[in-house]
C-alpha cells in the first residue's frame, strides 16, 4: 500500500465553462454583483473568446454559490468571502487526506468497509471504517489474514 488511489477517471473541472449569464441564474446571483466580486477579487472570471466575456470554471462556481450562501444567512460580504476561503481550506486538506489515506472498499462480514490503510507500523492490520444504519461511525482493526 503507498496511498494515493483514484475510485474513478477524473474530469479536468477547470474546463467546466459557464457564460456570466449562466452563473447569474445558477447561483441566483447579478451579473452585475459577479463584475464586482470580480473587479474586488473575491472570484476570477476568465476572458473567452474573441468578445471577452466574462466566464467562470467550476470551481469559481462553487465558490460563487458559498459566498451567496452565507450573504443569504446575513453575512456582510467580506464575512462570506472569508468563511468562504475557510471552507475552501478545509475541503481541500480533507480531500488530500482522503486521497492518500482511503485504498478501496472491501466487504467484510457482509458489510462494506473503507480500508484506511495499515493500523500499525509492522503492517500486520488494516485499519477499517463504516456508517452503521444510524450514522454512526465505527472502526475496526483487522489482521492482515482475516481481510479480504
Amino acid at each position: 500500500m503507498n496511498g494515493k488511489h483514484e475510485f474513478f477517471t477524473p474530469i479536468d473541472i477547470h474546463k467546466l465553462i459557464f457564460r456570466i449569464g449562466e452563473v447569474s441564474k445558477i447561483c441566483n446571483v447579478s451579473a452585475r454583483q459577479l463584475r464586482y466580486w470580480d473587479q474586488k477579487g473575491f472570484i476570477a472570471s476568465k476572458r473567452h473568446g474573441e468578445s471577452s466575456s466574462r466566464v467562470y470554471d467550476f470551481p469559481s462556481l462553487l465558490r460563487i454559490g458559498s459566498i451567496k450562501g452565507y450573504l443569504d444567512d446575513g453575512y456582510t460580504l467580506k464575512a462570506a468571502v472569508k468563511m468562504t476561503n475557510d471552507k475552501q481550506e478545509t475541503i481541500r486538506n480533507i480531500h488530500r487526506f482522503l486521497t492518500h489515506a482511503v485504498y478501496g472498499v472491501e466487504r467484510i462480514d457482509g458489510r462494506p468497509m473503507i480500508n484506511l490503510g495499515y493500523f500499525d507500523q509492522a503492517k500486520t492490520s488494516y485499519l477499517y471504517g463504516y456508517l452503521t444504519e444510524d450514522e454512526e461511525t465505527v472502526y475496526r482493526v483487522v489482521p492482515i489474514n482475516d481481510a479480504k
